[in-house]
């Protein structure tokens, strides 16, 4: 930058290449306003709600590169650090939003203390030493692809420590809603991750077993 006493607050300023008027924060890029001042000190009002003070400084590009227009022309295309945090913004508003559509299509099952009739189908069964011993827990999934999770040696379900289902095996039971919580991850994507309400049961009883 060519100016190093840059504004702690919102300022009107000069992209890198002095063409248009932009809005900044300290040094933090806020958005493209203007080719034209008065316009620019307009825009700035009506989103601030406040006059905004002009303290004109330039960045430099981060960098250059040729980029070909058509056959006969080459232009310089610039990538300027408050243009790159304004995209990675943009980015980042696309992934929230992936994110919240990725938590809403899930939820936990009742209220707790409910005793709820569920179908369900068994998506893992593992063991575990507790602080009462050794402990089995199966984990289910209902019509909607809500998660739940049972944790115990219920006759219901175990035979001397063992479970008398397989993973991917329907059973209907009944159950009481102990406890809500968010501890499995869903993948999105192979770069984002959500946590997916989980539903924990207690007093299983097996209505039907397998289907």
């Amino acid at each position: 930058m060519s100016k190093q006493n840059i504004p702690s607050g919102y300022h009107i300023s000069k992209g890198a290449l002095g063409v248009f008027y932009v809005l900044n924060c300290g040094e933090a890029y806020i958005k493209k306003l203007s080719t034209s001042l008065k316009e620019s000190k307009i825009k700035a009002k009506n989103l601030l709600g406040h006059d905004v003070p002009v303290d004109v400084w330039y960045r430099y590009p981060t960098f250059s590169s040729k980029s070909s227009v058509n056959s006969n022309q080459n232009v310089d295309i610039y990538y300027d650090d408050h243009v790159v945090s304004y995209f990675c913004h943009l980015e980042n508003i696309k992934n929230e939003k992936i994110i919240e559509e990725a938590k809403a299509k899930f939820s936990h099952v009742g209220d707790v203390g409910d005793i709820l009739d569920l179908e369900l189908t068994i998506t893992k069964i593992f063991g575990f030493d507790s602080r009462y011993g050794y402990c089995l827990a199966h984990k289910f999934e209902d019509s909607y692809g809500n998660s739940l999770i049972y944790f115990g040696n219920s006759k219901e379900l175990c035979d001397d420590f063992d479970s008398k289902f397989e993973v991917g095996d329907k059973i209907n039971i009944s159950a009481e809603i102990k406890r809500h919580t968010r501890d499995e991850r869903t993948y999105v994507d192979e770069f984002m991750q959500v946590m997916k309400p989980v539903t924990i049961l207690s007093k299983p009883k097996l209505l039907q077993g397998r289907a």
